[in-house]
């Protein structure tokens, strides 16, 4: 006996147009991985030389997977760091969570814009500077939030100044001359 393989409306599916679709050997279509796509109305019709005959309409919902929801939670933290005047310094921070966190970044209590030339946020949660000034050194808090909580880690940057500075020892009288003398 010859069986079409399966209409979906009035479009025809066979296994070369869909090959996640086969028919097994007593007429039950199988669909691997099914996709939202292939939800609808599915009816079999079987042929033979004594006519053709077709099955009531089945219909097929599909549902996006139910992901649980998570509160936001660090996989890597930010570090305190010494950077030189001029240099740039990334800060790396990244969190998990479903729905995804939101990362943003603070200095000094003051949230870093996104239109800031210098500073620059990563789609995976870093900060990068791109030459450390004196107004780049503080506390740089990260915040990780989403519907079902908020997070935040901080750390300490000391921007180092590109000129050397010594103190003398306090029993020295310097006065200003125009000359230097080391001992």
């Amino acid at each position: 006996m010859f069986f079409s393989i399966v209409s979906l409306y009035s479009n025809e599916i066979s296994q070369t147009n869909e090959p996640r679709y086969s028919v097994l050997e007593d007429g039950t279509l199988m669909i691997v991985k099914a996709e939202e796509k292939d939800g609808g109305t599915y009816e079999c019709m079987a042929k033979s030389l004594a006519g053709e005959a077709k099955s009531s309409r089945a219909n097929m919902e599909t549902r996006r997977p139910i992901i649980p929801q998570t509160r936001p939670r660090f996989v890597q933290l930010p570090k305190d760091a010494d950077v030189k005047e001029g240099d740039p310094f990334i800060l790396n921070c990244s969190a998990i969570g479903s729905p995804a966190p939101n990362i943003t970044w603070f200095l000094n209590d003051s949230p870093i814009l996104s239109n800031d030339t210098r500073r620059s946020g990563s789609r995976l949660g870093g900060l990068r500077v791109e030459a450390a000034g004196r107004q780049d050194g503080g506390i740089f808090q990260c915040t990780a939030t989403n519907p079902l909580g908020k997070i935040s880690a901080i750390a300490k940057v000391n921007v180092l100044s590109k000129f050397l500075t010594f103190s003398l020892p306090f029993d020295w009288n310097c006065s200003y001359t125009p000359t230097v003398c080391l001992f």
